[in-house]
């Protein structure tokens, strides 16, 4: 379970960089860090970050994972 906890917090940092705009980046100064993460249920984590955004990912296979993130504040729901 660490393993794949860590794997996780791995691909929320990745997500989180690929998700934000090149604008963003260039005019924020701050780091987003990783505030928190929580398993929700056995098969999905939600990881809260520095500026209070939420990704969640739901584990449906060894290899088939959905990461979900909206930063204007909604929760999960079908794509």
């Amino acid at each position: 379970m660490k393993l794949k906890y860590y794997s996780v917090l791995s691909l929320c940092v990745l997500g989180g960089l690929l998700t934000t705009p090149a604008s963003v980046w260039a005019a924020q100064q701050t780091e987003i860090t990783i505030s928190s993460a929580s398993v929700l249920n056995p098969s999905a984590v939600e990881v809260v970050f520095s500026n209070q955004q939420r990704m969640t990912l739901d584990f449906y296979g060894e290899n088939i994972f959905r990461m979900f993130q909206d930063n204007q504040g909604g929760i999960v729901r079908d794509p």
